[in-house]
């Protein structure tokens, strides 16, 4: 056990300084550019490629300690999972649910901040309806899977996760997971401007949002035996909030993405994604073997 512990920690070590260490030089390199059109562009781009620190840092804690690469989860499905009765099917249904979840997801929000505040909506609402609205939002995801969210996947899910789960348990991996990789967040709010204390609550509101999501992913990747469904719902999870908050009005936008973690703004937007991390994680700890 003490083995999986340093190995876990070498892993939250090297994710953390190759992703800060990168953005922040990223950042210093084009400093020059801030106030041009296309900085935040070129920080999008820096932010992308940074997702990719996980999965290396996975990677290489598994070379420095000799570990090997079995297991690793790049298969579209976990020979262990494979081998079961119903491994198929829970595989497709898993795949299934790593694309409608996030959608549905984001619809809940979108209708539960409407009601809570009618004069958020600042586009016409009908275009939710429309079946190519949607569909750019899902497809666009796929843009982003290979360069960003399997690269955190591979090494949220399909390694610190595991390592959690070998030395803590179940649970307590589940919401170590979720709290670890909610801080690994806080880099994006550097260079704002913002106090301590701003930013002390956006982490925490990350923490909590995350966790769920996080939940979420945990499961689809345990009852699969593959990170490729956690990167699937990942992606859609991105794109569909960035859809689901253009909805909305810019001064709607800043009290959801700022509000506290108590604050009923938060606490109304984000019901759908608590009943998601309470779902996965009763499935997650439970032992039946499908989604």
């Amino acid at each position: 056990m003490k083995t999986e512990i340093k190995r876990w920690i070498l892993f939250v070590l090297l994710a953390f300084g190759i992703s800060w260490g990168f953005i922040l030089l990223f950042d210093f390199l084009f400093r020059g550019y801030r106030e041009s059109a296309d900085y935040s562009q070129r920080i999008a781009l820096g932010s992308m490629i940074a997702s990719m620190a996980p999965g290396i840092a996975s990677l290489l804690v598994r070379l420095i300690t000799k570990e090997g690469f079995q297991n690793i989860g790049l298969r579209i499905q976990g020979r262990d999972v494979a081998k079961l009765p119903n491994g198929r099917r829970t595989t497709v249904i898993c795949y299934t649910l790593a694309l409608i979840v996030p959608v549905l997801v984001a619809i809940g929000e979108m209708v539960l901040y409407w009601i809570y505040d009618r004069d958020a909506v600042g586009t016409d609402v009908s275009l939710l309806a429309t079946s190519s609205y949607l569909f750019s939002s899902l497809a666009s995801t796929f843009a982003v899977i290979l360069f960003a969210t399997l690269g955190e996947e591979l090494g949220w899910r399909g390694y610190l996760f595991v390592k959690l789960e070998q030395t803590v348990g179940v649970g307590w991996g589940v919401v170590l997971t979720g709290v670890i990789w909610g801080i690994w967040h806080l880099i994006r709010y550097t260079g704002g401007g913002l106090s301590a204390g701003t930013v002390a609550g956006l982490v925490l509101s990350d923490v909590v949002v995350l966790t769920c999501y996080g939940a979420f992913f945990i499961l689809v990747t345990k009852k699969t035996g593959s990170v490729y469904p956690a990167a699937i719902a990942h992606a859609a999870m991105n794109c569909c909030n960035a859809t689901a908050q253009s909805v909305f009005t810019p001064e709607a936008v800043k009290e959801i993405s700022e509000a506290s973690v108590l604050s009923a703004d938060f606490l109304i937007y984000n019901i759908p994604v608590f009943l998601l991390g309470i779902i996965s994680c009763i499935m997650v700890v439970s032992k039946k073997k499908g989604c």
